[in-house]
């Protein structure tokens, strides 16, 4: 059965608010070290390597080493459209409707991406994505596997 969830999703003003916040010396712009805060103060123990990769995902094309209020609503925008497309591709393979993948539905989905993927490669995909363990696949741990 799948998981039921009663979080709502954040809107715009959260988001906008969730900057607003992280901008802890008020110039309308967050750097590494505000970023690495609002991490720390979401309980999220990120390693710095991929801190640095979050940071050059919102900083965008200009590179110029702060987070624009603009850049992080345009970050967060982009990162929901590919949410939505994971949840998508979740729903299209989920073939009996269980709120979970399994294998079978794992492999369906990783060879729709039309990658030459050997059958080892396959298999230590779906390894990998199966965090607990169960032999299914839930929303979350598909989430989870895309972002790495």
């Amino acid at each position: 059965m799948a998981k039921k969830t009663t979080a709502r999703k954040a809107t715009k003003k959260d988001w906008e608010r969730l900057f607003k916040s992280a901008d802890k010396d008020g110039n309308g712009t967050l750097d590494m070290d505000e970023l690495r805060e609002l991490f720390k103060r979401g309980g999220s123990h990120t390693p710095e390597s991929q801190l640095q990769e979050i940071f050059k995902f919102f900083d965008g094309p200009a590179g110029d080493l702060k987070i624009t209020r603009k850049e992080f609503m345009q970050g967060i925008e982009k990162m929901n459209q590919f949410q939505r497309k994971v949840e998508g591709l979740f729903k299209k393979f989920d073939a009996d409707n269980s709120g979970y993948l399994d294998r079978k539905e794992m492999k369906n989905l990783i060879l729709s991406t039309g990658h030459n993927f050997t059958p080892k490669e396959i298999e230590d995909m779906i390894d990998r994505a199966d965090a607990n363990k169960d032999g299914q696949i839930s929303l979350d741990e598909l989430r989870y596997a895309v972002s790495l």
